[in-house]
């Protein structure tokens, strides 16, 4: 145990009783190798600096497409569409993403709150590992965060019983507090920078100022008995995270009177993995976050944005879309519990398999008894190698199987945090993804360092422990990361392990290492890897200098050179033939963008789809237009932009032949081929963005009975089909038409079951992705796709056969839909809810009592739904009940949009009145806001949908 302590009582000396586990003069020297820096890491200043930029612009997108766009990814509609497209993105975070009052006391409430807790809360005291920068002493962790983290629990509780703190509004204020939560990110990262570099505590610094912010400049930074790195990663994110949860769940409750299945799934999983990171805290010091990793932008930005406001899509999703949007069936709600609790016990035991053991070799035999206590969490009697350096690596319990399976548990867990939601949408999946390429990278960093840490041994250890991640699934793509399993029986028995290792043995050894990597360099030349072979010689030639790795090293930089010059000419000849083929190319244009002609070819009618007079191009200075195309421009931007029978110039009961016959006559007075009317591009958009509302019979009905965009905010109801179409002809894409693709299916644009032709002989496949209408054309030269080199098809079919078990994973979770793979249902009947020469036949739902419209002919020779009348009684999952059923959810889905718009309109105008502070408010005001009676909420409530 520990025998003395520094007189501060933060440092101790670590001595032990029974076998000593000291680090040797040969583990000192690597030590002090590896505490300098190296290499860049992160593609260096230029790949840091696109990080920090890149990721808070990624964060809003990801959410700005889940919350208003219904999950779908957007994108620009064409080129010239990209400054709206960005100014469209600018205003949803300066309108619904502004760090307001609230979102500023939520967040800093909350750290303060943790401090204080941190600070005063009893806790358990833990050791930590020896710190080679600290002179090897070891410092003490107070690990108070599981009473921390309860109290926050309690707390959150009273004040949300006693309306002072509403948990249901956090989710309601996700954008707002996420900003709040990125200038924390940067404005900490930078401030602890210039502290630490202003004390003189800064370590491993490149000299290059945006990287080592990046990285970080302090190991330990500490306020009294607080350890921040240890508390930020901690109490921040998944404190949030699953308070985000509970908020998505109490609104489930407040709005539908229960709270899903998936809802819950959400909760118990961000509760188990909080809650084991508070039960845990003392395995925390153990690990390589604290005992080497530095605290700056990558690990603070992260911990106080990225991971609270990126992993858990899927509860927002849940929060801002109706139930029926991701139901599962009771065998595949077990099986996803199942999955997540089984891999939370492998993450959990492995963790304190590891954690512990560590603690062992530092003679501390009795642990913390937290709730749950695992069986198999602590290994008695393991087994390990022994290392030079005077560490140990174990090779008992989950970490015989494996060198990584706590990142194997890990990672299904977040894969089952996006699977809950099922197909409604991808975004939730991106913690998943991002997360298996966080730890791709950090196998690669660690296997690294361990292999210069360890030199031998670690060869020796990978020989016992063969598998990175899975047991017999040797993962080819982490093999990238250098770190292959040993081989003896194919390679010379000087070359074990792909990794050279540097152990400070003298020179001898050192040049036996160099030797190595100078056998690793021309392997890789051999293979065409000039970068990695590159690397290597360097390395041979800063541990032994040779002739033979000069040589070599020129030899790379030559072939490099030659490969680089035979690419060069192969795109040179390649950017020729594109150019002479699309001399030659004829299709429809982009949405807003017009072709770049030559006078002479536009008159000699070169072009095509040139309208009456000489419509310049891109690069034109004057479009040439008449004053009827002028006069048709000026009345359709007259209109409102939701004024959708306006810009039609259509009445409220026009026929839906009617809607198409006013659309194929605006659409060609004005689209930007034929008219060079300034704001003809506008006025066309406005004029498809009319025909996309009212040839859809459900957006045209809740549009009728609210009036609003149906596509905004929380209106998400997807129609699932436009009714006015074969669904043939779209080839099952459920993806909205950009402008351009209604004027091609109208006038012969080519969207017949998603293939176009092509100049070429071969299908151009185009396909819409998102509300903006985004195209994709593949065009395939000679009608053929270019075959693939031998080397890359040899490399995809082990790439396969490695990812085998994670694609099994993958399958799982759509198994459940393979029925619908291989069906074509028949399409419901369509409906309004106002009456109408077309609607001419008026129903009542059976369970909310709505009354809609249908018509007559159409209802009747439905074939299910006749037989269902026929009956003469409505059957429980009968076809005329799952119509109704949808019916009631089209209506209701508008009601509490509508709803969800006023309450915010309502909260904004109080939140105006009061101020920041509160002074010189008109309470009076303010009550009387607050008292006003909102009917779509009002209405919803009489319907039962919506609590009191």
């Amino acid at each position: 145990m520990v025998q003395s302590s520094t007189a501060d009582g933060e440092l101790r000396q670590r001595r032990v009783a029974g076998k000593s586990v000291t680090t040797t003069d040969e583990g000192r020297k690597t030590d002090q190798l590896l505490d300098q820096h190296q290499t860049y890491e992160f593609g260096g200043p230029w790949g840091v600096t696109a990080m920090m930029i890149g990721f808070p612009i990624l964060m809003y997108y990801l959410w700005i497409c889940l919350w208003f766009y219904d999950g779908k990814l957007v994108t620009p509609n064409s080129v010239d569409d990209i400054v709206p497209f960005l100014q469209r993105m600018w205003v949803h975070v300066r309108e619904d993403a502004y760090p307001n009052a609230y979102a500023w006391k939520v967040y800093t409430g909350l750290i303060l709150y943790q401090l204080f807790l941190a600070w005063v809360m009893p806790g358990y005291q833990q050791e930590g590992l020896p710190v080679p920068s600290l002179g090897y002493k070891t410092l003490m962790y107070n690990c108070n965060a599981l009473w921390s983290i309860y109290a926050t629990m309690i707390t959150a509780a009273v004040l949300h019983y006693y309306h002072i703190f509403r948990l249901t509004e956090i989710i309601d204020n996700y954008g707002h507090i996420m900003t709040v939560a990125i200038i924390y990110g940067f404005v900490v990262s930078f401030g602890v920078y210039f502290i630490t570099v202003a004390t003189g505590n800064e370590i491993r610094m490149s000299g290059n100022f945006i990287y080592d912010v990046f990285m970080g400049a302090c190991l330990n930074p500490r306020i009294g008995p607080i350890d921040l790195k240890m508390w930020a990663e901690v109490r921040i994110p998944w404190v949030i995270v699953f308070f985000l949860a509970v908020s998505g769940g109490c609104h489930q409750y407040e709005t539908y009177g229960y709270v899903t299945p998936n809802m819950a799934f959400m909760i118990l999983a961000t509760w188990l993995y909080l809650n084991a990171c508070g039960k845990g805290e003392e395995c925390i010091p153990q690990t390589w976050d604290m005992f080497h990793e530095k605290w700056g932008f990558m690990v603070i930005f992260w911990n106080f944005a990225g991971v609270p406001f990126t992993y858990v899509y899927s509860v927002v999703y849940m929060a801002s879309h109706h139930p029926s949007k991701y139901q599962f069936s009771t065998p595949t709600y077990v099986f996803l519990f199942t999955t997540l609790l089984t891999a939370y016990y492998i993450w959990d035991t492995s963790m304190s398999q590891k954690s512990r053991f560590k603690m062992q070799t530092q003679g501390i035999t009795k642990f913390r008894n937290t709730f749950p206590q695992l069986p198999w969490g602590t290994l008695k009697d393991p087994k390990y190698i022994q290392t030079a350096h005077g560490n140990r690596l174990l090779i008992s319990g989950w970490w015989r199987y494996s060198r990584k399976p706590n990142y194997v548990a890990d990672w299904v867990m977040s894969f089952c945090w996006g699977v809950i939601i099922g197909r409604a949408t991808a975004i939730p999946y991106f913690y998943s993804v991002f997360f298996i390429t966080v730890l791709i990278h950090r196998c690669g960093r660690d296997f690294e360092r361990c292999s210069i840490k360890y030199g031998k041994d670690w060869e020796r250890y990978c020989e016992i422990v063969k598998y990175k991640f899975i047991p017999g699934a040797e993962l080819t793509f982490l093999t990238l990361t250098g770190d292959r399993p040993p081989s003896p029986a194919n390679r010379p028995i000087h070359l074990i392990s792909t990794s050279c290792s540097v152990r400070a043995e003298g020179p001898f050894y050192h040049k036996d290492e160099a030797l190595k990597c100078l056998a690793i360099a021309q392997k890789h030349r051999d293979a065409g890897n000039f970068s990695a072979a590159r690397k290597f010689a360097r390395k041979s030639i800063s541990l032994f200098a040779t002739p033979e790795a000069e040589k070599l090293l020129e030899s790379i930089d030559a072939a490099a050179a030659r490969a680089s010059s035979s690419a060069s000419n192969g795109e040179a000849r390649m950017d020729d033939t594109r150019a002479s083929s699309s001399a030659t190319e004829t299709h429809p244009s982009a949405s807003n963008s017009s072709r770049q002609r030559t006078g002479a070819g536009a008159g000699a009618g070169a072009g095509t789809g040139t309208g009456g007079g000489s419509a310049g191009g891109k690069h034109a200075e004057k479009r040439e237009y008449t004053a009827e195309q002028l006069k048709v421009v000026k009345r359709v931007k007259a209109c409102k932009v939701t004024d959708y029978y306006g810009i039609l110039e259509l009445k409220r009961e026009c026929e839906e032949v009617e809607v198409k016959k006013a659309y194929r006559k605006l659409a060609l007075a004005l689209h930007p081929d034929k008219n060079g009317a300034p704001g003809a591009d506008e006025a066309f958009k406005m004029v498809s963005k009319a025909f996309q509302v009212l040839s859809d019979p459900q957006k045209r009905a809740a549009f009728d009975q609210h009036g609003s965009d149906p596509e905004s905010r929380f209106g998400g109801m997807s129609s699932g089909r436009s009714p006015g179409f074969s669904p043939a002809s779209f080839n099952n894409f459920e993806a909205e038409m950009s402008p351009e693709d209604l004027f091609n299916m109208f006038f012969g644009g080519g969207m017949n079951g998603g293939f176009a032709t092509s100049p070429f002989g071969g299908p151009v496949f185009t396909a819409s992705f998102g509300p903006g209408g985004f195209r994709t054309t593949r065009v395939h030269v000679n009608g053929r796709p270019q075959p693939a080199r031998q080397e890359e098809q040899g490399q995809a079919r082990p790439l396969l056969m490695q990812l085998l078990p994670l694609l099994i994973l993958f399958a799982f979770s759509i198994l459940s839909a393979l029925p619908n793979l291989f069906t074509v249902p028949t399409p419901d009947p369509r409906f309004a809810f106002a009456p109408s020469s077309r609607y001419d036949f008026e129903r009542q739902t059976s369970n909310l009592g709505i009354k809609y419209h249908v018509n007559t002919v159409e209802f009747n020779n439905h074939p299910k739904i006749a037989a269902d009348l026929a009956a003469g009684s409505l059957r429980r999952g009968s076809a005329l009940s799952r119509f109704e059923h949808h019916v009631e959810q089209v209506y209701t889905d508008a009601l509490y949009s509508k709803c969800q718009r006023d309450v915010h309109e309502r909260e904004r105008r109080k939140e105006a009145e009061i101020g920041i502070f509160g002074f010189r408010t008109d309470w009076e005001k303010v009550d009387k806001i607050d008292k006003e009676v909102l009917e779509s909420c009002e209405e919803l409530k009489r319907l039962g949908v919506l609590r009191s």
